[in-house]
Parts: C-alpha cells; sequence; structure tokens
C-alpha cells in the first residue's frame, strides 16, 4: 500500500513540475518572440548578403520556412559562427510555440523566403519530387 501511496505522491510532483514549467515558458514567450523576431531580421541581412555564411544561413531559413522542400542539414551550423548560431536558436526557439508561421513575422515573408530559393539556387525538393514523377 505504501507503494501506492509513493507512486501517487511521486505522479503529483512530476505532474505539478509540468505545471509550473508550463506556466513558466507561457512567461516567457513574449520575450522569445521579440528575441526571436529580431534575429530573424539579422538573419535575414546575412541571407541577403554575400559572406560565406549566407548560403548556410539561407538553407535554415528556408528549411524553417519549409523543411519539407527545403531541407536543412544540421551539420551545417558547424560552418556558421557563434553569434549567428545563437541567432539560429532564438529563432527556433519562437517557431517551436509560434505566433505565425515564419515567414507571416515579416511583411511579404513568403516572397522573401521563395526569392531566396531563387536567388541561391536552392532547389524545391517536392517539385524534384514531382517533375521525377511527371
Amino acid at each position: 500500500m505504501e507503494d501506492r501511496s509513493e507512486a501517487r505522491r511521486l505522479l503529483s510532483d512530476d505532474a505539478l513540475k509540468q505545471i509550473q514549467a508550463e506556466q513558466e515558458h507561457q512567461e516567457l514567450l513574449p520575450r522569445i518572440r521579440y528575441q526571436g523576431r529580431a534575429a530573424l531580421l539579422r538573419l535575414l541581412d546575412v541571407a541577403n548578403g554575400h559572406s560565406g555564411q549566407s548560403r548556410y544561413i539561407v538553407r535554415f531559413l528556408l528549411g524553417c520556412y519549409n523543411g519539407t522542400r527545403f531541407p536543412f542539414d544540421l551539420t551545417d551550423f558547424r560552418c556558421i559562427d557563434r553569434q549567428l548560431f545563437e541567432d539560429c536558436m532564438a529563432v527556433l526557439r519562437m517557431d517551436f510555440q509560434p505566433e505565425h508561421e515564419l515567414h507571416n513575422y515579416i511583411d511579404d515573408g513568403s516572397e522573401v523566403f521563395e526569392r531566396l530559393a531563387v536567388d541561391w539556387k536552392i532547389e524545391d525538393i517536392e517539385q524534384l519530387k514531382r517533375d521525377s514523377l511527371a
């Protein structure tokens, strides 16, 4: 009988911890979103530039925009500097519980992301699959 009581107590302790963690996360969401939007704008500046890291940032952003069409290789994080990596993580934190889809955080977002794919010649994997079936 004691084992059941202890199990119930542990279960309720775990449930309480989960509720508290969720409440803390909800309180942090406005800050997470603010930091994520700021990071997104910085990353878009890099993506529209011509540094050696720009291509990796474009691929990351397109992967967040539509990972089915534009897969992102996680090992590409090894090719960017620490600040860009932190900005990518801020965008991922924001996108974890999105208020909007990523492209809706900026004006004309769909066009911006589609233009990045065209400008950087990033292949749309889904389109390639459809073309190969035709």
